[in-house]
């Protein structure tokens, strides 16, 4: 097992094939985990977070904190949370869990990905895109003070994903379809819509 403590520069770290743990504080950091179930942690500065090895079988977990940053996983299970800033956090193949936190976020499931992966696009306006591969893929939205934003999804499988709306209740959204999109509007002022494989239907969604 390798630890990892940078400092207030911008650093670069390639990881063993044990477990990391890795911290980039400070700085516009380049943190790699490689083998092995590893933990990265960015911190201040617009960091790069991610996995060199496309088939690294680890399940790792992936902070960016603040700053506007870049997380990319592996083959593995990971867990990939973008934090604060405007982030682009990229599952690879696996069941991984893709988190927004604050900003205008970007969460894609990688082409061709065989993982059922959970998105959480919490406060700000983002943008979800959930490539064709017949796994079941959940998009999961909170109530929160002021809305959870304008979101959008792209290539939504319907039949196949699923929304969950936890805290919501029918009472709470309108519905409005065209031939290639789904609008939800909720009385917080949050928007959502889905540009769907399918027809969106009530069958898609649930209430939590």
């Amino acid at each position: 097992m390798a630890r990892f403590s940078g400092t207030n520069a911008a650093e670069r770290y390639l990881g063993t094939d044990s477990a990391d743990t890795v911290y980039g504080n400070g700085g516009n950091d380049s943190l790699s985990g490689g083998l092995g179930n590893d933990f990265l942690d960015g911190g201040l500065g617009n960091d790069w977070l991610g996995d060199p090895y496309a088939g690294d079988p680890g399940n790792d977990r992936m902070y960016g904190r603040q700053g506007d940053d870049q997380l990319f996983g592996g083959a593995g299970n990971d867990w990939l949370d973008g934090g604060s800033g405007n982030d682009t956090v990229k599952g690879g193949r696996g069941d991984d869990t893709l988190v927004g936190g604050t900003g205008d976020d970007w969460l894609i499931d990688t082409l061709r990905d065989d993982g059922s992966d959970i998105f959480l696009p919490g406060a700000g306006n983002d943008h979800m895109v959930s490539y064709r591969d017949d796994a079941t893929d959940i998009f999961r939205f909170d109530v929160a003070p002021g809305g959870f934003g304008t979101d959008d999804i792209s290539y939504f499988e319907a039949g196949i994903d699923r929304l969950e709306f936890r805290g919501f209740s029918a009472a709470d959204l309108t519905v409005s379809t065209t031939a290639t999109s789904t609008a939800f509007g909720f009385r917080d002022g949050s928007s959502l819509t889905v540009d769907a494989v399918g027809l969106v239907s009530g069958r898609d969604y649930v209430f939590t």
